[in-house]
């Protein structure tokens, strides 16, 4: 599973530079955290032991497969992903009450590929959306180009997702979650992301004065 992640990050372009051979310039604390995150999610278990193996497994995979290191910061948002984290558990349970009454029904469905052009390929930033797409029922990255940050899904049951644009509106929210969760101001605008405001109006990420 791990391997099949390190292989939808893509080369590295733009900000960000190839790490050293040495254990600082392959591990990183940051793609750590967040690739132990998404191993608690697979398995939906907090307990010690699954973060431990988590923690484990994302050293592992660093460390056999060295991925770009992005000169970019990030900036965690505490309620942006809180935002996040809600919304990607309501589309679980959704979608799996679908895939099962799908199942139950015996209806004839027709799946699809559908492609779909992501605002950024920064290497955590795609590593998160394909591995946070696959994990809901009904959906699967089955490719990821590396180049241009583009990945292909395969999508059960097409019609009932509303069609292919609505499924690439749906991918495109979860990156744009995503990005506004731990994307750094830079990012954001690069990507075109605006930041909300508390007043209901929106604006471009802005880095703070140091």
């Amino acid at each position: 599973m791990w391997r099949a992640l390190a292989r939808t990050v893509p080369v590295w372009r733009g900000n960000s530079v190839p790490r050293g051979p040495g254990a600082r310039g392959r591990l990183s604390p940051g793609l750590t955290v967040w690739l132990t995150f998404l191993w608690v999610m697979v398995f939906g278990d907090l307990s010690w032991m699954t973060v431990l193996g988590g923690i484990l497994a994302s050293l592992a995979v660093q460390w056999a497969f060295p991925l770009p290191h992005s000169s970019s910061r990030w900036h965690v948002r505490p309620g942006a992903v809180t935002v996040l984290l809600a919304r990607f558990v309501a589309d679980v349970i959704r979608a799996g009450l679908q895939v099962s009454w799908l199942v139950l029904s015996g209806r004839p469905v027709r799946s699809a590929i559908v492609r779909v052009d992501l605002r950024s390929a920064d290497p955590v930033h795609l590593t998160g959306v394909s591995a946070m797409t696959s994990l809901v029922p009904g959906t699967i990255v089955v490719r990821v180009d590396r180049l241009t940050g583009t990945i292909y899904l395969h999508v059960l049951d097409l019609e009932r997702q509303g069609g292919v644009e609505a499924v690439r509106s749906s991918v495109l929210d979860q990156e744009r979650r995503i990005l506004l969760a731990i994307g750094s101001n830079a990012d954001l605008r690069a990507a075109g992301v605006a930041l909300p405001l508390r007043r209901g109006r929106a604006r471009p990420g802005k880095e703070r004065p140091s």
